[in-house]
């Protein structure tokens, strides 16, 4: 009976996936909590540049410190990138190469460069790349993205927080428009074949981009405003879908402006949980997973919006 129970235990602890965390981020300790969290991932440990910032955290956790990154790519099934440190994308590389699959904190990828050199070594080793993306996993954009129907003309406002921080105001105001473009090619499925920028980049960027299916998007993000908001207007072939964001507000108006569907969404903030579960449901039913394709697009219409403000400010 003993050796009967040592061996389901045995068999139990092989099942799950063992992961480690590369990277000492803000958030790393909700890294840990969510991983340890799921009952099919089993956190074997972390690796930090910073080694000795690194040991006292696996000390608390009570979790391997690893020496070197082979360690722990070569003792673990998946690697969670949290902080886009910048030797880690060699260690990324290296992951990818070894056939280990990926999990990345979407600011991992700076640019569309470095989001290229991914792809391009994942293309023989086709490992699961999974890019925990946090609207994607907000229930009231879930149902926007499922009512929107062959949208005409997207409009986003949004403030941020002047309170800076880590930040200055130009890096805030890229951060944000890097989420909605992102948010935005989750509506659209076409090439964006214009991209028209009007950009004070210390409180204000407004930027247009036409597809070659004639969708068009506008984006305005500005730091100076007397209140928080974050709104996105879909206009579709049925009318309109309006989303507060900010206050989790869904309402869906007919082509004559009655309104067909409303409700306000309880506010669910755990992306990482979220992410989490969703790669694992991937790998579970053997579905190959890898979103770093829309990752890239959304991240070289952002290159280009970067260096059209550059051009302006010479």
């Amino acid at each position: 009976m003993i050796k009967q129970f040592l061996s389901i235990e045995r068999n139990i602890f092989y099942y799950m996936k063992h992961v480690a965390i590369f990277g000492l981020g803000n958030d790393i300790d909700e890294h840990i909590t969510q991983i340890k969290r799921n009952e099919n991932f089993m956190l074997t440990g972390i690796y930090g540049h910073n080694t000795i910032a690194a040991k006292k955290i696996a000390d608390r956790y009570d979790i391997k410190c690893y020496a070197y990154p082979l360690d722990a790519i070569g003792q673990n099934d998946i690697i969670d990138f949290v902080n886009p440190h910048i030797l880690d994308i060699e260690n990324a590389k290296l992951a990818i190469k070894c056939n280990k699959n990926i999990f990345l904190e979407e600011r991992f990828l700076i640019n569309a460069n470095r989001a290229q050199e991914l792809l391009s070594v994942n293309r023989e080793a086709g490992v699961d790349i999974f890019i925990a993306i946090r609207d994607f996993h907000n229930p009231m954009i879930i149902k926007a993205m499922k009512c929107s129907n062959n949208p005409s003309f997207i409009e986003i406002r949004r403030s941020v927080n002047s309170n800076k921080g880590e930040l200055d105001s130009s890096e805030q105001l890229m951060q944000c428009l890097h989420q909605e473009i992102t948010l935005t090619l989750g509506f659209i499925n076409a090439n964006c074949k214009k991209i028209s920028v009007n950009s004070d980049t210390s409180n204000l960027i407004h930027a247009r981009l036409e597809f070659d299916n004639a969708a068009c998007v506008s984006i305005n993000i500005s730091n100076i405003a007397t209140k928080k908001y974050r709104e996105l207007s879909v206009f579709n072939d049925e009318g309109l879908l309006y989303l507060d964001i900010q206050n989790s507000d869904f309402n869906s108006l007919t082509k004559d402006g009655m309104i067909k569907y409303s409700r306000k969404f309880e506010k669910r903030d755990n992306y990482l949980e979220n992410s989490l579960i969703a790669f694992d449901k991937e790998q579970q039913i053997g579905n190959r997973f890898n979103n770093l394709d829309e990752a890239t697009k959304a991240l070289s219409i952002l290159d280009q919006i970067e260096g059209k403000i550059s051009a302006f400010a010479i």
